[in-house]
């Protein structure tokens, strides 16, 4: 049985490292544009939020 769950431990722990060795940047980028203009609420350039995560929610029908 500690056989088993140190097996279970190591490949946790190597599927972990592979993931944060392999992590990469983003490689697509939008053009600034403002928040807010199509939209209602405060304006926003998207410059301004540079090196921060940005998550736009929308919901849409057509």
């Amino acid at each position: 049985m500690k056989r088993f769950t140190f097996f279970i431990a190591f490949l946790t722990a190597s599927s972990v490292f592979f993931q944060i060795s392999n992590a990469q940047e983003a490689k697509h980028t939008l053009s600034d544009f403002e928040l807010g203009e199509h939209v209602s609420g405060d304006k926003r350039k998207l410059s301004k939020l540079d090196g921060k995560v940005v998550v736009i929610e929308y919901w849409g029908t057509r």
